[in-house]
């Protein structure tokens, strides 16, 4: 009878050290996105900027993006939508000096810049009608840049 008390209460101590230790899966490893969504030449083009970390830190911490969008002069770019779901978007369009015939490909960079209190890890991901053009990975204080043609 002894031992089966003993057992039990091994039992129970190993399972209650199991509770204890056990924590969120990865929360503080998610990806949280938001997607300003662009108009470049006729293109779609959607914007993903990522912050990793729990979403609540993101928000306290992540005042806002600010996506700089640079075409060559004469093209055409429309802002379509920005999610704010959990940082701030903000939008730039910045024409250069090089010249651009309409119906040629399109050279384009993109510049995502956070205001943020904190440093935390940070990438873009751009695609268009499913196509990746490119992604990056840094942090919230680097200047995030990613250079596509759109043909």
């Amino acid at each position: 009878m002894r031992g089966i008390r003993w057992t039990a209460m091994l039992v129970m101590l190993v399972a209650s050290a199991a509770l204890l230790q056990t924590r969120p899966v990865s929360a503080d490893w998610e990806w949280s996105y938001d997607d300003p969504i662009v108009e470049i030449a006729g293109h779609t083009v959607q914007i993903n900027v990522g912050v990793q970390g729990d979403p609540a830190v993101i928000r306290e911490n992540i005042d806002k993006a600010i996506t700089t969008i640079y075409v060559p002069k004469g093209v055409t770019v429309k802002k379509i939508s920005t999610t704010k779901v959990f940082f701030k978007e903000k939008v730039e369009i910045e024409h250069t000096d090089a010249s651009w015939t309409p119906g040629q490909p399109v050279n384009v960079k993109v510049v995502v810049t956070f205001e943020a209190e904190t440093k935390m890890p940070a990438q873009t991901v751009i695609t268009s009608a499913g196509v990746m053009l490119g992604t990056v990975i840094g942090s919230t204080n680097d200047a995030l840049t990613t250079r596509f043609t759109l043909k």
